[in-house]
């Protein structure tokens, strides 16, 4: 695989070893750690310092999304040459199928960014023209799964640690090192996401874990099939959206992807289809709130669960295409708010997902919190 983002030598040479617990039977197992960034949460984003052009700015942690992705605005305040887009060059480093879209600027190769004290050699962003931002002024770009899936991957929010992994020899070891109370289920790829089996209300749903996204959320198909009724009560206030920012959750997003030009197919699709964005999105009334007794993940039971309704992404199929729904299958998108309950551990490596909660609600559906 052609690795397109590389922390720098020096660095990956003074690699650090996590201990493993000395009970485990793997004892052969070894966590090469290459980095440990220190994250702040504002706003339920969470955000990595760094710089980027000699201009100290806020990357976004986003663990669903493809691809590092930087408005056109914010590249050209901070002095990013951009490139015309060049399908061949960018085919060859991410190795997907891309096509032009009206709102693709280019592509920036920048060298030597600064990730929280730790130099990337190389990034590649995909330039697009529509917003400003992600958020506050300065955070200007989302490192994307190009990024952080070369890595296994340790979100420990309370501690204001996210720690990245080389595992050497731990294909069947387990990885949640930091105690033995901790939950782990398998993930499964569907083009670029990787789908968590939970349950909601005891019938079966597909979940994912979208860092983008603030707030976790079930999409209007599954609330629709689960028999959650939206009522007057239900409605949450909508939240201000500046014209010149852009939304970072995964609805939002995704239709960035189709504007940026990327696109990821799954195994068992044939061709393309026509993505249909959800109109007027960000001027809707409000979400809705549903309620459930329970959602639950491996052996954890969170109870009540009370999840926002967002509108559902769809495909229409082009002829000869096996697209239909199967791309966007998913049901829930575990957000930030998961995240700040629980210490957890993105293998990328064994293709699992370990746990712990470590306090707090872990839907937060209304009230914002922040880690500084």
């Amino acid at each position: 695989m052609f690795t397109r983002l590389l922390l720098s030598a020096n660095l990956a040479a003074a690699a650090l070893l996590a201990a493993m617990p000395a009970a485990q039977a793997q004892a052969q197992c070894r966590l090469d750690k290459v980095a440990t960034l220190h994250p702040v949460v504002e706003n339920n984003q969470i955000l990595v310092p760094g710089s980027l052009g000699g201009h100290k700015v806020k990357f976004l942690f986003d663990t669903s999304f493809p691809v590092s992705i930087i408005p056109a605005a914010a590249a050209s305040r901070l002095g990013v040459d951009v490139q015309s887009f060049n399908f061949q060059e960018t085919a060859m480093l991410t190795s997907w199928n891309l096509y032009v879209a009206d709102l693709t600027e280019g592509t920036a190769k920048v060298q030597n960014v600064d990730l929280d004290g730790h130099t990337v050699q190389m990034t590649l962003f995909g330039v697009y023209g529509a917003k400003e931002s992600f958020g506050t002024p300065d955070t200007v770009a989302v490192l994307g799964t190009d990024f952080w899936g070369q890595y296994d991957v340790e979100i420990d929010l309370k501690n204001k640690a996210i720690n990245l992994y080389h595992p050497q020899a731990c294909a069947n070891a387990n990885l949640a090192y930091w105690g033995d109370s901790y939950n782990v289920v398998d993930m499964e790829k569907r083009g670029w996401q990787r789908m968590l089996k939970a349950k909601l209300n005891g019938h079966a749903v597909s979940a994912l874990l979208d860092t983008g996204t603030r707030f976790s959320n079930l999409t209007e198909r599954a609330a629709g099939e689960l028999g959650a009724q939206r009522d007057e009560k239900s409605i949450l206030q909508n939240e201000p959206r500046m014209a010149d920012i852009q939304a970072t959750d995964l609805l939002s997003l995704t239709r960035v992807s189709y504007g940026v030009g990327i696109y990821q197919p799954g195994p068992d699709i044939g061709s393309f289809g026509v993505f249909q964005p959800v109109t007027n999105n960000e001027n809707r009334t409000g979400y809705w709130l549903a309620k459930f007794n329970d959602f639950t993940l491996d052996e954890e039971k969170i109870s009540p669960a009370r999840l926002r309704v967002v509108p559902t992404p769809r495909l229409t199929n082009e002829v000869g295409s096996h697209i239909g729904q199967q791309y966007f299958s998913y049901d829930v998108v575990l957000g930030v708010d998961f995240l700040l309950a629980h210490r957890v551990m993105i293998s990328n490596s064994q293709m699992k997902f370990y746990f712990s909660h470590t306090g707090g609600p872990a839907l937060q559906s209304v009230s914002a919190r922040s880690v500084q």
